[in-house]
């Protein structure tokens, strides 16, 4: 199987299109290495989706099949009730958090696989669908499959680098909890909401249960996680 026909495959088996980890780690799901002689088999990979017209770039390190293109690049439907609203910000953050890990070659993993983001669901923009083994089963079970977004090193170890948890409306405790059973790890915590609500995070993390938080766990606003989206969106020559 050629490289092309490899990847026409995986996307298509992963709705239409792929982030770049994702491909880097799954082609050979359908090509077979062995057949492979050179050392840089991923820059091969990149120069095939630049090359062939059947591939575009539709987004951060993000590559799509052409037929799917006006569907993939398509406007979603306007938001209408309140509750709406919140839930597609919420995933609007999420997908911007997985498209930010993505590119900074780590993996991504999200809670939340049918949300959507830009027409494409969470689940197809992550590269990891189950928490690696990086720690004791419980855990992994009662607390980290719930994150909202977390990336991973790629290395054979697989720990965590950054956990964040977007709170639209709730308290933090729940977050701030997950984060408690965590804080043994080099892990970097981020709660991410609207920014007038830092008071209210403020006040929680300073209860005596999260003391030990206060300086672990970051506050970023929705400003913030989309400032740096668009300034990586930036960077992209399509």
């Amino acid at each position: 199987m050629t490289y092309k026909e490899a990847l026409i495959l995986l996307m298509e088996e992963n709705g239409g299109f792929a982030p770049l980890n994702l491909i880097y780690k799954k082609i050979w799901d359908y090509k077979d290495k062995n057949e492979i002689n050179g050392i840089t088999p991923n820059a091969t990979i990149r120069e095939r989706l630049q090359r062939d017209k059947e591939f575009f770039p539709l987004g951060i390190g993000v590559w799509g099949l052409s037929k799917y293109q006006h569907v993939l690049m398509a406007k979603e439907t306007a938001a209408k009730t309140k509750v709406e609203k919140q839930e597609r910000m919420h995933a609007k953050i999420q997908g911007m958090l997985l498209v930010l890990g993505n590119q900074r070659g780590l993996d991504t993993y999200t809670n939340d696989k049918s949300w959507t983001f830009n027409n494409k669901k969470l689940g197809a923009l992550c590269s990891l669908q189950e928490i690696p083994p990086f720690t004791y089963t419980d855990i992994i079970k009662k607390s980290v499959n719930y994150v909202d977004v977390a990336w991973f090193a790629t290395d054979k170890n697989a720990f965590p680098i950054r956990i964040c948890e977007v709170e639209d409306s709730t308290d933090f405790r729940a977050a701030l909890t997950k984060f408690k059973e965590l804080e043994f790890f080099n892990i970097e915590f981020y709660c991410i909401s609207v920014s007038k609500r830092y008071t209210k995070f403020e006040t929680e993390i300073n209860k005596n249960a999260f003391k030990s938080l206060v300086k672990r766990v970051e506050f970023q606003s929705y400003e913030d996680i989309i400032t740096a989206y668009e300034y990586e969106m930036k960077k992209i020559r399509f």
